[in-house]
């Protein structure tokens, strides 16, 4: 108590001011380190750092010409949208996990073209794992699989979305390769092998086959003739460059090769209805008969081969004023997804424009009736019909000649 008593006041405030003039100093110096800080975790998150080395060349002309970087809406994703993390721990291991990429910059492991295409397996395995890993964390930081809406999404992305939901057995990474970078071809007698969390998660392991913007999982190590195929399986009934000459049977002509891959698989596993069909000369068959057996390799070969047809519209009878009250159904009810008149080959839909008058009122009657598979957008704009208005747009889109 003695020695309190005669401490010497200035010393005492001396020693606050000093503790006040310290802690303002680290005060400061922590803003500073902050601001620093952030300002150099922005700068190497910018997509020009990141392509500044040259190996990042080739990375960067093909983000480019990727629908994340040019597409209608003019919103785009740089380098780190989709590989550093957002949260600032997994961040940071990150950014130190990047040095080995500096590192093999200077020794010049991927220098040249030819040096990063000898290496492009391995290093798009590595990138596919951590996302495995994490769940596809970067892409959901964008696409919110809950929040989806399957209605306004081509068919096949609906129905592999809506699986996902439910089931949970899939990420994004496992559908979706190859989309901002090209997607390797893995080199014969590689073993590189999925991670043990995708296979127990049942993920997709087969290489994907990118149509349109979406995937279908195909494998494509063959090439097999597709003008060859289609005269042995198609030419009977579809014509030999896919416009029929029945009633009953479609042109395929111009068809999206995805459109054309999944009415396929459609028919193949009975999810879309096979009517008998005799063509002249030939036994009867059906779709699901003549299909079940074709390879991937098989299919992706037809598809590219009929979507370098050109469509050929059916010549076929009309009334004129049931087709000018067909187009106004159609701009009402139709337009939205069968777009150009139904011309557009989109990989939602066929060409139904010009199509078989005929195949359209038996495809619109499986419909109406339950018997070939559909979204809710079609069921729902099919309920809004009244009484005469398929037989309007049947007249519309024969007029399109």
């Amino acid at each position: 108590m003695a020695q309190d008593e005669n401490k010497d006041p200035k010393e005492s405030r001396y020693t606050r001011k000093k503790m006040w003039i310290l802690g303002s100093v680290i005060f400061m110096a922590g803003i500073i380190f902050y601001g620093v800080f952030g300002v150099v975790l922005e700068a190497t998150n910018r997509t020009e750092f990141c392509t500044s080395c040259h190996s990042m060349t080739t990375n960067l002309t093909e983000l480019k010409q990727s629908m994340h970087y040019n597409n209608a809406s003019g919103v785009t994703a740089g380098c780190a949208d989709c590989h550093v993390p957002r949260d600032l721990g997994p961040k940071l291991w990150a950014k130190l996990m990047a040095a080995k990429d500096v590192f093999h910059e200077i020794i010049g492991t991927i220098n040249t073209p030819e040096k990063f295409e000898a290496h492009r397996w391995d290093m798009a395995n590595r990138v596919w794992d951590k996302m495995r890993a994490s769940d596809s964390r970067e892409c959901r930081e964008c696409h919110s699989l809950e929040k989806m809406d399957f209605d306004k999404q081509i068919r096949s992305a609906y129905k592999q979305h809506s699986k996902t939901l439910e089931m949970g057995d899939k990420t994004c990474i496992d559908c979706h390769k190859g989309i901002a970078h090209t997607e390797p071809t893995e080199p014969s007698g590689s073993n590189t092998e999925p991670s043990n969390d995708v296979k127990e998660k049942g993920g997709n392991t087969s290489k994907p086959v990118v149509q349109g913007g979406a995937m279908l999982p195909l494998t494509t190590t063959g090439k097999p003739d597709g003008a060859k195929l289609a005269k042995e399986k198609c030419e009977a009934c579809h014509g030999s460059n896919g416009n029929s000459e029945y009633d009953e049977v479609p042109n395929i002509a111009g068809f999206s090769a995805f459109y054309f891959i999944d009415t396929i698989k459609a028919y193949k596993t009975g999810a879309r209805p096979s009517e008998k069909f005799k063509a002249d000369g030939h036994d009867e068959t059906d779709m699901k008969a003549v299909t079940e057996n074709l390879s991937d390799e098989e299919l992706t070969a037809l598809a590219d081969y009929f979507s370098a047809q050109d469509f050929e519209p059916r010549e076929q009878d009309f009334d004129s004023t049931l087709a000018r009250k067909g187009k106004v159904v159609y701009s009402k009810y139709c337009k939205k997804c069968h777009t150009d008149n139904g011309n557009e080959p989109d990989d939602d839909a066929g060409i139904i424009g010009g199509q078989s008058t005929a195949y359209l009122k038996t495809q619109l009657e499986y419909f109406k009736e339950g018997k070939r598979e559909q979204v809710d957008k079609m069921a729902i704009s099919l309920k809004k019909l009244k009484e005469g208005d398929i037989e309007k747009l049947l007249n519309f889109f024969a007029q399109q000649q």
